[in-house]
């Protein structure tokens, strides 16, 4: 049976989510966005995917969590993670043009997810991505999971709502890209980054078996968007 886009749920409830790590030399900048927002966004929208946008990792924050972050993100909506494998968008990888096939090529170190929305999140039904994102990207040994589950449920998530600026939490599991762990937390602003309660849940043991990836975590702030 064919899936009736018509019928998908609105930005900010999909559950498949695709994410796009990578880094461009300068002299690409102007024009990877202006190439997101003129062909990829419309043509994936016209796909059924829900939302679409593209984020730039923040400058002027602490080293040590910033320092080898991919340079940008571009995440994608969709209704669920089928959509990421059906022929509506997988004929737009296969038939690339010129200009798609040029960008890609320019993608340094690029590091691809789908994604599948896991739960519990943080309540929340504002339409599209944020404007700023924190992104974890970890695996957990088998025997911290159940423990680590506990904490991110009991804790983590009650403190992030009592965040300035948040938007809601969501977390996924990877289909494909590593690790497998994939947790969104999305705010107005960065206003949040040095609140205390932010520091605490950062730095609580929970995180200790969670072995992040290179350039993970990372923080980013919105360049472009659609719809």
């Amino acid at each position: 049976m064919n899936q009736d886009v018509s019928s998908a749920k609105p930005p900010g409830q999909g559950q498949g989510m695709l994410a796009i790590f990578c880094d461009l030399e300068e002299k690409w900048h102007e024009e990877f966005r202006a190439w997101l927002a003129e062909d990829m966004f419309p043509a994936r929208l016209a796909a059924g995917f829900c939302g679409c946008a593209s984020y730039s990792a923040v400058s002027g924050v602490e080293k040590e969590t910033q320092a080898n972050v991919p340079e940008f993100l571009t995440l994608y909506e969709t209704p669920t993670l089928a959509g990421l494998y059906g022929e509506a968008y997988q004929s737009l990888r296969r038939d690339r043009d010129i200009r798609d096939t040029v960008m890609h090529e320019q993608m340094m170190g690029m590091e691809r997810y789908t994604l599948s929305a896991t739960g519990p999140d943080t309540p929340g039904d504002a339409g599209g991505f944020a404007p700023v994102v924190f992104v974890d990207r970890f695996d957990l040994w088998p025997e911290y999971v159940q423990d680590f589950n506990h904490w991110f449920v009991t804790e983590y998530l009650t403190w992030c709502a009592k965040l300035p600026g948040l938007v809601r939490v969501r977390r996924y599991l990877a289909m494909e890209g590593a690790p497998r762990h994939f947790i969104l937390n999305e705010f107005e602003d960065s206003g949040f980054f040095d609140d205390a309660v932010w520091r605490a849940l950062r730095n609580a043991k929970e995180w200790g078996p969670a072995g992040m990836t290179y350039g993970a975590p990372g923080l980013y702030e919105r360049a472009v968007k659609a719809p």
